[in-house]
């Protein structure tokens, strides 16, 4: 993990970018990851804020019927939310605004489905570079 957050850092360090979007199942180390790369970016000299995507879905009541069980990979049984990855499951407008509300170099963002929702994300934040 060291030499892809070393690589990133590099990477976001050289350009102009404005945002770094996190993605992978769930537990799969998304915010320990953001919080390393933050560290690491802050140790560079840049202000950096993390907005988990997590945070944005839509209520219990939306979500309560869009869960599946699976097994991990033990073989035990796992219950994940579906409905993350889809679009319509998150609250676009508050989103935006917390996004809007950051005053830092680099915004992180992560979660379940950010790759999913990426169309999404494009069509509803007002902004995805500055």
């Amino acid at each position: 993990m060291k030499k892809t957050i070393d690589s990133i850092c590099n990477t976001v360090l050289r350009g102009k970018y404005k945002f770094v979007l996190i993605s992978g199942n769930g537990g799969a180390g998304k915010s320990t990851f953001a919080k390393i790369l933050q560290e690491k970016l802050v140790l560079a000299g840049k202000t950096v804020s993390i907005i988990s995507t997590d945070d944005y879905m839509k209520d219990k009541a939306y979500r309560k019927n869009n869960f599946i069980t699976y097994n991990d990979k033990s073989g035990k049984p796992k219950t994940a939310y579906i409905a993350s990855t889809f679009p319509e499951a998150y609250n676009y407008q508050s989103l935006d605004k917390a996004i809007h509300s950051q005053n830092t170099d680099i915004i992180i963002v992560e979660g379940i489905g950010v790759a999913l929702i990426l169309d999404a994300l494009k069509t509803h934040i007002k902004f995805l570079c500055k």
